[in-house]
């Protein structure tokens, strides 16, 4: 026969992280949309090997590459 002699639990308040995860997801959808629709050319670089790390279909247009050249 067991008994139990004792119960303990732990309990964290997780609705801060939830509310900073919920703005990082609306901020990162905000970025996304103004890179993607922006009427200019933007191109990331990675500044190591000077490669396209990100780029929007407006500069890729504007230089007259397709995507799969301008990502090479």
């Amino acid at each position: 026969m067991q008994i139990l002699i004792g119960y303990m639990a732990v309990q964290e308040d997780i609705t801060e992280k939830k509310i900073a995860e919920k703005k990082l997801l609306d901020a990162e959808l905000q970025y996304r949309t103004l890179f993607k629709q922006s009427p200019d050319g933007i191109c990331v670089i990675d500044y190591k090997t000077l490669l396209p790390l990100e780029f929007n279909e407006k500069i890729h247009n504007q230089l007259g590459y397709t995507r799969e050249e301008f990502s090479n």
